[in-house]
């Protein structure tokens, strides 16, 4: 006999799946009476009108006029300014001292304009205050009174070109002596 398959004898149950009730969504509420509350009246302030919007590049004229924000190169208004009736940027103005002095440029990195400089007998521009120090140092120091007697000493001995002022030199014992004079 062959063997028989084993079948259980237990019932089976199809479970059913539960199945929710939609709520009802109108529902009768009990509506209180509202107190009447008085309100304030809402004030609307009036809009001012809008400024015109700048644009963002344009010309040196227009950032000066205030249409545009900056130059193309990107310099703002603080960094313009009029020269003979043309709007320049302030840095164009500013250049070595001898082009102050030839007056291509108006003034240098440090402030000085033309009235403050002056050509020294070497051809080099320089400040008239620092040429000032320096022939008050030259007469101050003593280095005034040593040229002079070396000077008068190189008349005396009738030299003339080049004549080294070394130590123990008859040229340099004759102007020491003129100098300690």
């Amino acid at each position: 006999m062959a063997a028989r398959k084993r079948v259980s004898r237990k019932r089976r149950v199809t479970r059913k799946r539960r199945v929710t009730r939609k709520r009802r969504v109108t529902r009768k509420r009990r509506v209180t009476k509202r107190r009447k509350v008085s309100r304030k009246k809402r004030v609307v302030k009036r809009r001012k009108a809008r400024k015109p919007v700048k644009k963002e590049t344009g010309t040196r004229q227009s950032v000066w006029d205030g249409k545009a924000k900056r130059t193309r190169n990107g310099k703002a208004k603080v960094s313009l300014c009029m020269l003979n009736g043309k709007v320049v940027e302030k840095s164009s103005l500013i250049g070595t001292m001898s082009q102050v002095f030839r007056g291509t440029k108006q003034k240098t990195k440090g402030g000085l304009v033309k009235k403050d400089l002056i050509k020294n007998k070497n051809g080099k521009v320089c400040t008239k205050k620092r040429h000032a120090f320096g022939k008050r140092v030259f007469k101050k120091t003593g280095i005034q009174k040593w040229t002079k007697a070396v000077q008068q000493a190189r008349k005396e001995m009738s030299i003339k070109g080049f004549y080294a002022i070394k130590k123990g030199t008859p040229l340099y014992k004759k102007a020491r002596a003129i100098y300690d004079a």
